[in-house]
């Protein structure tokens, strides 16, 4: 069996680690190929929940679990995650293998992006994680890598790296934001409650909460800090002690793997792997919302640089759409409804990031935005979730173009300018569906009519874009359960 890639067409958030934990049950590697620790997975099983940053959703099977070269990885939060995945009965030792040439996102690249979104008035609603910073720091060949941490022979590189890396960040900070010791505390402080957020809702599930691991070590960001040197900001040892002792749990963990080599022995055996997406298509670095994006490549291509399989190797392409849309942070959204409806959306449907807590903006679906998104995909398996959110809501409709002034748009704009000024242009009211049509079921036949017409509706507007597309998937709850697998026609 070749690779399956699945990955969102929206804004992230569709639901992806829904579909991949139902495939993974086939699958003999489970492959996270973009992103770091900004996406954010929730699966729930027999009512336990399971809120994954990192490690993809296929750890819930216990099946073999990689993250490519192409994701950003911050190893102390990769390894609270292994702990929190312990204390819920599933020990990740020799299940996750990260790839040895993975950039890994280190301390000053996060004060970097905290001082960036809050202190200079032009950041782009980051999650204040340093994914930009890594992967620019990447892509000028100086960044800290996997390798770098777990090989003893590499501690000269890795100080030469964190040197030049934190010389070159402490000039921006000092000479470019002009900042003082009390800009650079805030700036933690507002890194460690982020860091908290997050571990909260990691460590509130785990079934031996007193467990934490290295948790309240980590969220003392200022432990990095050289508060007493009058020319330096930066605790270059305390980095790479921190560091190295990263690289040695890892170690210990049997967590470094090639996973380009695991990958192609698996698919040449006649194996099944899934590629897992983070974000959406349209937070893609070149194809999305520019510049309100992420830092990676969200798409397919983005999975095959990262894994290292090719064209040839793919069997399905699976798209994920929210039946509304949602999105974080900054950024153009058509069909978002600020008033009632908006939060009424985001009430119902539990709109709050796994990763960072932040309340999702709101709005019914755009057929424009995903019609774009399938043709940069070439999506043949579609899957609809949390069709359940929209029971009860009066006055359904489907954003089925743009218009500008008088005009309407026949391609969805690529100029961030024109899409802030687009206004949607509504379908015709769909008939409204009560919550028994739909929570829950999970067969094709007991969806209530009025629920399947809204799906039907949806997946004939934006069909167009690709012909060959089928309708696979819908959910219908929040369960694991609450799946539709639709019957091919």
């Amino acid at each position: 069996m070749p690779v399956d890639v699945v990955l969102g067409l929206q804004w992230g958030d569709e639901g992806k680690g829904k579909i991949v934990d139902l495939l993974s049950e086939d699958a003999d590697i489970v492959a996270r190929y973009q992103g770091g620790p900004n996406a954010g997975h929730t699966v729930i099983k027999k009512g336990q929940k399971y809120v994954l940053h990192m490690v993809p959703a296929g750890i819930i099977h216990e099946k073999r679990c990689l993250i490519g070269s192409g994701c950003v990885v911050d190893p102390g939060q990769m390894f609270n995650e292994f702990v929190s995945l312990r204390n819920l009965g599933l020990d990740p030792r020799e299940l996750v293998g990260i790839d040895l040439e993975t950039t890994l996102i280190t301390p000053e690249m996060r004060l970097m992006d905290a001082l960036q979104e809050m202190g200079t008035g032009h950041g782009f609603g980051s999650t204040m994680t340093g994914i930009a910073f890594a992967y620019a720091a990447a892509a000028r060949k100086k960044a800290v890598t996997v390798r770098d941490i777990c090989d003893d022979s590499r501690i000269k590189i890795l100080e030469e790296k964190v040197n030049l890396l934190v010389d070159e960040a402490e000039a921006v900070i000092v000479n470019a934001w002009r900042t003082d010791i009390n800009v650079i505390k805030h700036a933690c402080e507002a890194i460690s409650d982020r860091d908290r957020n997050t571990y909260e809702n990691l460590i509130i599930v785990t079934k031996t909460p007193n467990d934490l691991g290295i948790r309240e070590n980590h969220l003392r960001f200022m432990r990095f800090f050289d508060l007493m040197s009058e020319d330096r900001i930066l605790d270059r040892k305390a980095i790479i002690e921190y560091l190295t002792k990263m690289g040695d749990k890892l170690v210990e963990y049997g967590a470094v793997t090639d996973v380009f080599q695991e990958v192609q022995d698996v698919v040449n055996k006649g194996g099944h792997v899934i590629a897992e997406g983070g974000q959406g298509m349209m937070l893609h670095l070149l194809q999305g919302t520019r510049p309100y994006t992420t830092s990676s490549y969200t798409g397919v291509d983005g999975a095959m640089a990262s894994l290292g399989f090719t064209h040839h190797q793919i069997g399905h392409v699976v798209g994920v759409l929210k039946a509304y849309v949602t999105r974080v942070g900054k950024g153009p959204m058509p069909t978002e409804d600020s008033a009632e409806l908006g939060q009424l959306l985001q009430e119902q449907g539990h709109e709050f990031g796994a990763t960072t807590g932040r309340a999702r903006r709101c709005g019914l679906f755009d057929v424009m935005q995903a019609s774009y998104a399938l043709r940069r995909t070439g999506v043949d398996h579609l899957a609809i979730t949390k069709l359940d959110i929209l029971a009860e809501i009066p006055k359904l409709r489907l954003g089925i173009a743009y218009k500008l002034g008088h005009n309407r748009l026949k391609e969805f704009p690529r100029d961030g300018s024109v899409l802030e000024a687009v206004q949607p242009i509504w379908s015709k009211p769909l008939p409204s569906f009560a919550s028994d049509e739909v929570h829950g079921v999970n067969d094709w036949n007991a969806l209530g009519p009025n629920a399947k017409a809204y799906a039907q509706s949806l997946f004939e507007a934006i069909r167009p874009t690709c012909p060959d597309m089928m309708l696979k998937y819908i959910g219908t709850g929040p369960g694991r359960e609450d799946i539709i697998i639709v019957p091919d026609a």
